[in-house]
């Protein structure tokens, strides 16, 4: 009695997405503290949480934390999905950075989600990477998800395409203002 366990934390916290509460200011900024509790958990879930608050993402700050070493894998991992949702144009280079790195701990969750975002621009520079000398395991998760891309790709019709043209021009405007390597 008087105790709060994990797993009502964790429940409490799917209970504000699916309420609608997560777009309320005050119940956001509560669920960016969970981001910083001492339980990885808690911590985790309230990471992925905002995967379905794609407006609201702190995306910088999780970006930190996916590059902060003393941080558990899991938690870096959780930080890049999460931050992976904001709309953010710089979002997309710091995925394709990621699939470069596969010591990475958040390097399968780079390339799984740029399996759901990327285009013929990511399997071009995904596919010249396939010549690296990653280890079989990851070379084969690579081509995978490059597979996924040329699929979706394929099958995406001609208008949604079109709508992709402002975010594709946003995405290599970041790099270009930003000097990303990705810039050429």
């Amino acid at each position: 009695p008087g105790k709060l366990y994990v797993h009502q934390v964790t429940r409490a916290i799917d209970g504000l997405l699916t309420s609608g509460l997560g777009a309320d200011e005050a119940w956001r900024e509560k669920l960016l503290v969970l981001t910083r509790h001492s339980n990885l958990e808690v911590r985790r879930a309230a990471l992925l949480a905002f995967m379905h608050l794609p407006a609201f993402i702190p995306f910088a700050e999780f970006l930190r934390i996916t590059e902060d070493q003393a941080q558990d894998a899991h938690i870096r991992e959780a930080a890049l999905l999460a931050a992976s949702y904001s709309p953010h144009p710089s979002l997309y280079a710091k995925l394709l950075h990621l699939a470069l790195e596969p010591a990475h701990p958040a390097w399968k969750a780079a390339l799984s989600r740029l399996g759901e975002l990327g285009d013929e621009f990511t399997v071009g520079h995904l596919r010249a990477e396939v010549l690296r000398d990653f280890p079989e395991e990851q070379r084969k998760f690579l081509n995978v998800e490059i597979a996924r891309i040329q699929a979706r790709v394929k099958a995406e019709d001609a208008e949604r395409l079109a709508g992709l043209v402002l975010v594709r021009l946003e995405r290599a405007a970041w790099a270009d203002l930003n000097c990303d390597p990705l810039e050429t």
